[in-house]
């Protein structure tokens, strides 16, 4: 049984993938130049929405899929070269159509609501348009935005740099245990060792291993680290937001004091775990409790749990309160080829659930056979089945629904 994904269903092949790529760079981006200063014509309006619809929906797939397969792999060469190329052109996209905010803007928001009375079929634009209006005042002219889209393809390379220096780039450590086993510690099975280890030395070993990498480059890191925060304070200060949060949040009109909020909650309310982890250590007869002994389990078991076990489990949890028709579509998202299962070398650390954009749900795993892994798979199947719903639910402009919403 495939433990792998089977990206086919995006494109079946190197070619296709190049066919509409080109379609993208070739086709759509000289013909979102045709529109400028034609957005104020109802015709002008609808060729513009009607491309953009072909280019969500075509773009989605392009971009889904390099992105996929960079993750599989960030060391094979090829794959990142792809990504970049959809990045490059993508940008392009963006360059082209910069004078589209502010012409729609110059509409009025009162023009677009009777646009969409009088043309339903294009409703699916609305809520984009909705959150546009409310960034009014952040949207500049035509030139500026213009100018500011060239440098969007800058406002990654901090990101680029961290997934290189992290995953591509990765060396792993090898260490010798005090049962005389030798491991290699990898983000994938730390914390697993973590929990088995034997004694307090052998559990700080896994953790000097794994983090030592990071303090061993930790002055590269803080360049990138500086190099994201000036991306952010740029076009932050440029658009004239009060903070990179607003910036962030006002997009999808959530006001910063959701966030602010849930830090101060968080923060003034660490009594209760303070006192289960001074339970926790007194119980493990722990002279200090260290940030790894988090992990170490109060009721031992030595039990691995198989990854067919951990979709049976899974899907077993389900019977009693979800309906027949979510618990296919359980079924549907934990399918062969819609997961990739296992760690690789190269491979993406964590795990994630992808899809929307009426791509497919695909769930990313790095699972190593503990009861943590099947609470992963839940986890991100639950994901993915909310975008099997959209998928269902909404047209393709409205799925791409916020973490906030996840």
């Amino acid at each position: 049984m495939s433990t792998s994904w089977d990206l086919t269903r995006l494109f079946k092949s190197q070619e296709e993938f190049e066919k509409e790529l080109a379609w993208v760079k070739d086709e759509a981006v000289p013909a979102l130049e045709k529109y400028q200063g034609k957005l104020g014509t109802e015709e002008g309006l609808i060729g513009y929405l009607e491309l953009n619809r072909e280019i969500e929906k075509r773009g989605t797939l392009i971009a889904e899929y390099a992105s996929l397969r960079s993750d599989l792999d960030k060391r094979n060469t090829k794959n990142a070269q792809d990504l970049a190329r959809v990045h490059i052109v993508f940008n392009e996209l963006g360059a082209k159509s910069s004078y589209a905010d502010p012409e729609i803007l110059a509409l009025g928001k009162d023009y677009m609501d009777a646009f969409f009375a009088k043309h339903p079929e294009y409703k699916d634009f609305d809520f984009s348009f909705l959150k546009l209006f409310n960034q009014e005042k952040f949207v500049m002219s035509a030139e500026k935005e213009l100018l500011l889209s060239n440098y969007s393809s800058l406002s990654r390379t901090g990101s680029n740099l961290y997934s290189a220096l992290t995953v591509a780039d990765a060396i792993n450590k090898k260490i010798t245990l005090s049962t005389g086993e030798e491991v290699e510690v990898t983000q994938a099975n730390w914390t697993a060792l973590v929990a088995d280890a034997k004694c307090e030395e052998d559990r700080k070993a896994v953790f000097e291993a794994l983090y030592s990498y990071y303090y061993e480059r930790k002055n590269a890191y803080g360049q990138i680290y500086a190099a994201v925060l000036d991306a952010e304070k740029a076009e932050m200060k440029a658009r004239g937001f009060n903070s990179i949060l607003e910036e962030h949040l006002l997009r999808n009109n959530i006001p910063t004091s959701v966030f602010t909020t849930l830090i101060d909650v968080a923060s003034s309310n660490t009594t209760a775990l303070k006192k289960y982890y001074e339970l926790k250590r007194k119980y493990l007869g722990l002279e200090k409790f260290r940030s790894y002994d988090r992990f170490i389990q109060l009721a031992k078991s030595e039990k691995k749990y198989t990854y067919e076990e951990a979709k049976e489990t899974f899907l077993a949890s389900l019977d009693k309160y979800y309906t027949e028709d979510y618990k296919a579509k359980a079924r549907e998202v934990i399918a062969p080829g819609n997961v990739d299962v296992y760690p690789a070398p190269g491979k993406r650390s964590g795990a994630y659930s992808s899809g929307g954009g009426d791509v497919p749900p695909y769930i990313l795993l790095n699972y190593n056979n503990e009861l943590n892994d099947v609470f992963t798979l839940a986890h991100e199947a639950g994901h993915s089945v909310h975008t099997a719903y959209t998928i269902e639910s909404q047209p393709i402009l409205k799925q791409n629904y916020t973490i906030f919403v996840a």
